[in-house]
C-alpha cells in the first residue's frame, strides 16, 4: 500500500450559518484515514475566513510547510485535498432548481487546476472518475481552480487530486464512496 496524505484545508467549522467550511469534508476524510493504514491526516487549524489554505498567498504558513515537509520526509505517494459543497451549492456552475433533487447533482467533484499547465498531468483526474462512474458514483470532472494543494504535490512528482464530496450523503453512501476510493487507490499501488 501506498503512503497517502489527506489534507482537510477548510475543516475548521464557526457554526452552520453560513457555509465558510466543508461540513462534510473532515467527516469523509477521516472515514478514509481510519481505512488506510498508510495514512497521514492534516486537519486546518483555522477557519477560512482567516486564511484559505488553498491559496498561493499560504503557501509560506506553518500548515502548508508542515504538508511540504510530510511529502519530502515520509515518502508519500499519494495526495488527496479533500473538501465538500452544499447540495444547494452554486459551486462549479451547478445550480439547484426549486424542481431539481440533490440526487441530480454529482455525489463526487474531481477538480483540476487549470493554472501552471507544466505541472497539469490529469491522466489520474481522468481514470480515476471514470472508475467512479463505473461504480455506480456520480462524479464529475471539472478543471477549472487554483488549488495550490495539490499543484505543490504535483510540483514535488507526488500524485494529487481534489475531492469534493456533496454534503447531502448520508453516511452509508459516504462509506460506499470511500470504500471506492480505497479500491482506486489499491488498484493505483498495484
Amino acid at each position: 500500500m501506498k503512503n497517502i496524505l489527506l489534507t482537510v484545508p477548510h475543516s475548521k467549522c464557526l457554526g452552520k450559518k453560513d457555509h465558510i467550511c466543508d461540513y462534510l469534508a473532515e467527516k469523509a476524510a477521516k472515514s478514509l484515514h481510519s481505512k488506510l493504514e498508510f495514512s497521514i491526516l492534516i486537519l486546518s487549524d483555522v477557519n477560512r475566513t482567516f486564511i484559505d489554505y488553498n491559496r498561493k498567498k499560504s503557501k509560506n504558513t506553518k500548515w502548508r510547510e508542515n504538508i511540504r515537509k510530510i511529502i519530502l520526509s515520509k515518502n508519500i505517494d499519494f495526495l488527496i485535498d479533500v473538501h465538500s459543497f452544499p447540495p444547494s451549492s452554486e459551486s462549479f456552475g451547478f445550480f439547484k432548481k426549486d424542481n431539481e433533487t440533490y440526487s441530480s447533482l454529482p455525489e463526487i467533484v474531481l477538480l483540476d487546476s487549470y493554472y501552471d499547465e507544466k505541472f497539469l498531468d490529469r491522466s489520474t483526474s481522468i481514470e480515476f472518475n471514470k472508475y467512479l462512474l463505473k461504480n455506480n458514483i456520480k462524479s464529475k470532472l471539472i478543471v477549472g481552480g487554483d488549488n495550490d494543494i495539490t499543484l505543490d504535490g504535483r510540483r514535488l512528482n507526488i500524485k494529487s487530486i481534489l475531492i469534493e464530496y456533496n454534503e447531502s450523503l448520508t453516511s452509508q453512501r459516504l462509506d460506499y464512496i470511500n470504500n471506492i476510493i480505497i479500491k482506486y487507490i489499491i488498484k493505483l499501488s498495484s
